[in-house]
């Protein structure tokens, strides 16, 4: 995420263009770097740099500025699907020992997430900080994880 970032960053510098677009709007790629460094730096406050960041999965601009903030944190990218039950997104939860979670309020509260909320991101969405696991980089090169449908069994994380 790093890499993607830092190129984002440097097309951006050079010129500002319209880099998402959703039901919220036109997103410039500027606007949308501010917004992922308001992210990354409370994401650092709670738990610090190289953070495994899990972000409520969506077609919008909270996507771009969640991979953009895991860039900018040198860290990791989870992806969890919103058609997750509580069942399976505790599965997921086991695996990928995520630092935070990043989702709305219907969504942490479909997953019953609620107990350690930190902070608010991304218009009124919740950073949930997790238990530190003292595993900072524990994903060595890997920069984001996707899951499968568990459609045999349990979702399993894939970095």
């Amino acid at each position: 995420m790093q890499d993607v970032t830092e190129e984002f960053a440097k097309y951006a510098e050079a010129e500002d263009w319209c880099a998402a677009i959703d039901d919220e709007g036109r997103w410039n790629a500027r606007e949308l770097l501010v917004q992922a460094d308001l992210l990354a730096d409370q994401v650092a406050k709670s738990r610090g740099p190289r953070a495994t960041v899990m972000v409520q999965t969506e077609n919008s601009r909270r996507m771009v500025v969640a991979a953009l903030a895991a860039g900018r944190l040198k860290g990791m990218l989870a992806l969890a699907s919103t058609h997750l039950s509580v069942q399976e997104m505790a599965a997921t939860m086991d695996d990928v020992r995520p630092d935070v979670v990043v989702a709305s309020a219907q969504q942490s509260d479909k997953w019953d997430l609620n107990a350690d909320v930190v902070g608010e991101a991304l218009s009124g969405w919740r950073i949930i900080a997790r238990p530190p696991t003292g595993e900072i980089g524990r994903w060595g090169e890997g920069v984001l994880i996707g899951m499968t449908s568990g459609s045999t069994g349990r979702p399993k994380a894939i970095v």
